[in-house]
């Protein structure tokens, strides 16, 4: 046996870190999105995203890494429109942009 150690270098001038996001790709569509917004307001943001994600997947609205994904730009969203507001509005929200 041999053991290797690997060292990794993370750049921080890469174009992720120049812009501030990351970019995953999910497509629920607006009547996806205002489904699982509405949901996640019911349990609220401050849940994990681990248990939120377990919900939508139970319910059937969005699954695996795009759920994780969904669920964060949509609290993001949340947190700038408020859960007070029609759920097409919050999915409307450039964070989100399905409606």
């Amino acid at each position: 046996m041999e053991e290797t150690v690997h060292d990794v270098s993370l750049d921080s001038a890469g174009p992720a870190a120049e812009s501030g996001e990351i970019s995953v790709a999910f497509d629920v569509g607006c009547a996806g999105c205002t489904t699982a917004v509405k949901q996640i307001c019911r349990i609220g943001c401050g849940a994990s995203t681990a248990f939120i994600c377990g919900v939508l997947t139970g319910l059937g609205y969005i699954a695996g890494g795009g759920c994780f994904a969904f669920t964060q730009a949509a609290c993001a969203a949340i947190s700038h429109v408020g859960c007070d507001s029609p759920a097409e509005d919050i999915c409307s929200h450039s964070e989100l942009d399905l409606c």
